[in-house]
């Protein structure tokens, strides 16, 4: 049954009991178990290049598409000792960032989709049962790609963002700031610095004026943004940054509306101790998107720790789980209101 609004339309859970991690034996692949492949992106013809893991025996099997910055070996070992096949594909930018930056988030959805076509292409697929796994900021492409026909078997979304990408970097640089130990003066003037800096990427659609525009906001400001991975510390390689494409898409991309659209099966599990990505603050606009989607499949699996940038052998066992119920001798079938065996509805407060 499908859940109303009024309770919320994703099952949140917390994780309270453990079922033993692992697959008993299994060895994780390394680089020389994986297949080297690679595929285009017809949209723009750019051309893809990504790792497949495929299970011991003949198949088909069931498949997906990982999308992951962080080590996944461990979770590849244990999906495939399942009897999943995992293409892992190499994001675009990863060796040259100006790809990257020159991308928009339409690019990268159509890299996720080329992915998933190329997956169900192969003879050892069974095509019928590929989906899409994202975590982290790869889950913004995965969910565009996502919703658009063919739609994949199942989503499953680990640390994803719920809120517009102008307030996540917002509370991410708060965040960080905070941890820095920076006074009530410096907060409330980084604050001050990043909306304008927001009010910058997002209203101005030309980049040489937002790269303009950027640099004058830096010269009359003492404000330095807490460095990052994000992005680098040399002030004229941050303005190439945001005066770039896929940085104004990131500042103007709003979640809600995308997870609005889903028609697949879907779980999304969130770390509790995420420190860029509070939960509190992002679990309600998740909830709010999901609300509205298509699909009657809908489970949020909350969890103790860190999820995003660290694939933990809990998250698998979630994942698996979630998985396990679904997958059957036809194909992927969606159950509507189930949740996996080690989610369990929270406790009071």
């Amino acid at each position: 049954m499908r859940m109303t609004a009024a309770a919320t339309a994703a099952l949140v859970c917390a994780l309270l009991v453990l079922r033993p991690a692992g697959v008993v034996g299994q060895s994780y692949p390394s680089y020389a178990d994986y297949e080297a492949v690679t595929f285009l992106n017809t949209v723009d013809g750019m051309p893809l290049a990504a790792r497949l893991a495929l299970p011991a025996g003949e198949g088909p099997f069931p498949g997906m598409v990982l999308l992951s910055l962080a080590g996944v070996e461990e979770m590849i070992g244990r999906l495939t000792g399942l009897g999943w096949a995992v293409l892992l594909p190499e994001r675009r930018g990863i060796a040259t960032i100006e790809h990257l930056l020159r991308a928009s988030f339409d690019d990268m959805a159509n890299d996720v989709r080329a992915a998933l076509r190329y997956l169900r292409s192969r003879p050892e697929i069974d095509a019928m049962t590929v989906g899409l796994v994202a975590q982290g900021g790869e889950t913004m492409a995965g969910v565009l790609a996502a919703i658009e026909s063919p739609t994949p078997a199942f989503v499953a979304l680990l640390s994803t963002t719920g809120l517009p990408g102008d307030e996540a970097f917002r509370i991410e640089q708060r965040r960080i700031a905070e941890a820095r130990s920076y006074d009530a003066d410096a907060l409330a003037a980084l604050d001050d610095y990043v909306l304008r800096l927001s009010e910058i990427m997002m209203s101005e659609p030309s980049p040489g004026i937002r790269a303009f525009r950027t640099r004058a906001l830096m010269a009359e400001s003492d404000v330095v943004l807490p460095v990052n991975a994000a992005f680098p510390p040399n002030p004229e390689d941050q303005i190439r940054f945001f005066a770039s494409t896929w940085w104004r898409d990131f500042f103007l991309f709003t979640p809600t509306d995308a997870l609005a659209r889903m028609r697949s099966p879907i779980i999304v599990i969130l770390g509790m101790d995420d420190p860029l990505l509070p939960y509190e603050a992002h679990l309600p606009a998740i909830e709010l998107g999901l609300a509205e989607a298509s699909t009657e499949d809908v489970t949020v699996c909350l969890l103790p720790g860190r999820v995003q940038h660290t694939l933990s052998p809990i998250t698998s066992a979630i994942l698996e789980d979630w998985l396990g119920e679904r997958v059957v001798p036809s194909g992927f079938r969606a159950r509507p209101g189930n949740r996996p065996a080690a989610c369990t509805n929270p406790p009071e407060g």
